[in-house]
């Protein structure tokens, strides 16, 4: 979710750089925007239950198609598929416990094995398909 918001700021930032202005923006209409805001609503409130990310998911995916002819939003599509599919797959983000470690979060392996990541993630197990698609960095 961070890493999201971080996005959108300097996505913003980049346009004001380039020269576009932010009162331009109204005249930009999106296709059933509110969309969005469930789907970020429901990403934040997912923490209880699988069946909330992927409906989130769903939303957003819906947005995204419905504004497909929008520049950028081929791109956003393929990301947010790219992580719905893991998700669904191994009911949940498999999140690798070296990549635990390597940020500090743990550690060592073994005591990321006994965390409880919550939500949308789970630490990788051997049954997890799709792994490469999973949170590992």
């Amino acid at each position: 979710m961070w890493f999201t918001l971080a996005a959108v700021v300097t996505g913003a930032v980049l346009g004001v750089l380039i020269g576009r202005r932010p009162r331009h923006l109204p005249d930009r209409r999106f296709r059933l925007w509110p969309l969005v805001a469930a789907g970020i609503v429901l990403q934040v409130a997912s923490h209880a239950s699988l069946a909330l990310v992927i409906a989130s998911y769903v939303f957003l995916l819906a947005f995204v198609a419905l504004n497909i002819r929008r520049p950028g939003m081929g791109v956003v599509l393929v990301g947010l598929a790219l992580n719905l599919v893991p998700i669904a797959v191994n009911s949940g983000m498999p999140v690798r416990a070296a990549a635990l470690v390597q940020v500090g979060a743990v550690d060592t392996g073994a005591d990321a094995a006994s965390l409880h990541l919550g939500g949308k993630r789970h630490i990788e197990r051997s049954s997890d398909r799709l792994t490469v698609l999973g949170d590992i960095i």
